[in-house]
């Protein structure tokens, strides 16, 4: 009998191509790729409760089991990824200095995503991606809070407050379809839905759909002026009603070379938290900006900078929203085929319209950051040896919540 199942796996296995790689090259079957890996790391954190008195360091060990998909096939790419994380504090000071209503740091989660491009640009292009993740400190994936940024967001550094990176899951969901109406005319259309669910009660947690629609004239064959509209619509327990956005901007893309790419686009954005409170007024209107840049000077150099505006309801406070800007720029250099650099800045402010009830101030919080990092990864690709480096700088007008935060992380990844 396990004779007669062993062969009909091996004639199943060859049926659809299934074949195993050396390390690094991965498991092919037919046109798809799948790559297990395995990471394992150990960070010295200066101050995992985020305060500013009382600094107590730590150290954490961090171990993450995944697996990568891809396909590449003649119209239709697939790509995707699974992953379970465990981190583990030393000495787990946190549980007795407090961090956002958790008890302890110590945390595990997982997630998953999984996105397709068919089509080309010439016609018609169709894209789809999806993505959960049960997360406690930084988003392992673009999405979540960052979403807004052009680009889906280089690194997800300084792309969540303090308060959202308590255990929560985050569920995002987009489509896109576009491609050229005529050979001046371009057109995009995407429909998103984001869903961040706090574990702990004393979160307010958020849901936001949103259709976009861009488009776009090309004056040259390397530049265009487009048009951006937008609707979102969010669901939140922190007002009575639904807020509403509706953006309107105007933008410029350029293809100055083959290696240089710039995309902004500037105009207002009209919010409405629909809250009926006597004396309050629902509604605002501001500026908002959604930009991106990529430089590749060489072929071992490139640069990359993001830059947004948004307005969200206020994850602490009922009743109260936070205009939030976002800006990125991040460099990366190949020393040698094995050995990569990088480095980056991100700047956060969220701004809150009302006064802090229990500090009866103005809540206006800037966060500073930079990381550097180097990775060594042999030509044969079954593993990687890595360092980082980030330091994290959060001025608030509610002393609670200013402190500083260094992390210095060394690891491993093994892949097959």
């Amino acid at each position: 009998m396990k004779n007669r199942v062993l062969m009909m796996v091996i004639l199943l296995s060859s049926a659809v191509g299934v074949i195993a790689g050396e390390p690094g090259e991965g498991i092919s079957i037919g046109k798809m790729v799948l790559r297990p890996y395995t990471d394992v790391s150990a960070t010295h954190d200066s101050n995992p409760a985020l305060v500013q008195t009382n600094v107590e360091s730590d150290v954490f060990f961090e171990y993450i089991l995944g697996t990568d998909l891809s396909f590449d096939g003649r119209n239709l790419d697939i790509y995707g990824n699974i992953f379970w994380y465990n981190r583990n504090y030393v000495d787990d000071v946190a549980a007795t200095a407090g961090s956002g209503g958790s008890e302890s740091l110590d945390s595990d989660g997982w997630g998953e995503s999984l996105g397709l491009i068919w089509g080309t640009r010439d016609a018609i292009e169709f894209r789809a991606n999806e993505s959960y993740q049960r997360i406690t400190d930084y988003s392992m994936q673009p999405g979540g809070s960052e979403t807004f940024v052009s680009g889906g967001g280089q690194d997800s550094f300084l792309s969540e407050s303090r308060g959202d990176r308590s255990e929560r899951d985050l569920i995002d969901v987009s489509v896109a379809v576009g491609g050229e109406v005529t050979d001046k005319v371009e057109a995009d259309l995407i429909g998103s839905y984001n869903d961040t669910d706090y574990v702990t009660d004393e979160l307010f947690d958020l849901t936001e759909s949103t259709l976009h629609g861009e488009l776009a004239y090309w004056i040259t064959d390397k530049s265009a002026t487009f048009i951006v509209g937008e609707y979102t619509l969010q669901e939140t327990d922190a007002f009575s009603g639904d807020p509403e956005s509706i953006i309107a901007r105007l933008g410029w893309k350029t293809r100055f070379t083959q290696k240089t790419i710039f995309k902004g686009s500037a105009g207002v954005e009209f919010y409405d938290d629909d809250s009926k409170v006597e004396g309050h007024d629902s509604t605002d209107t501001m500026p908002s900006f959604d930009l991106g840049w990529i430089w590749m000077p060489t072929a071992k150099l490139s640069f990359n900078t993001t830059g947004a505006s948004n307005v969200e309801p206020s994850a602490y406070e009922a009743g109260n929203r936070r205009r939030i800007v976002v800006l990125r720029t991040a460099a990366n250099y190949q020393f040698t085929p094995a050995f990569v650099g990088w480095t980056g800045i991100s700047y956060r402010q969220d701004d809150y319209e009302l006064t802090d009830a229990e500090s009866d101030v103005s809540k206006k919080t800037d966060a500073l950051g930079g990381r550097l990092g180097v990775e060594f990864a042999p030509p044969q690709k079954w593993y990687s040896l890595y360092a980082t480096l980030s330091y994290e700088d959060s001025e608030s007008t509610i002393d609670t919540e200013t402190y500083d935060q260094f992390r210095a992380t060394v690891g491993g990844k093994l892949i097959y």
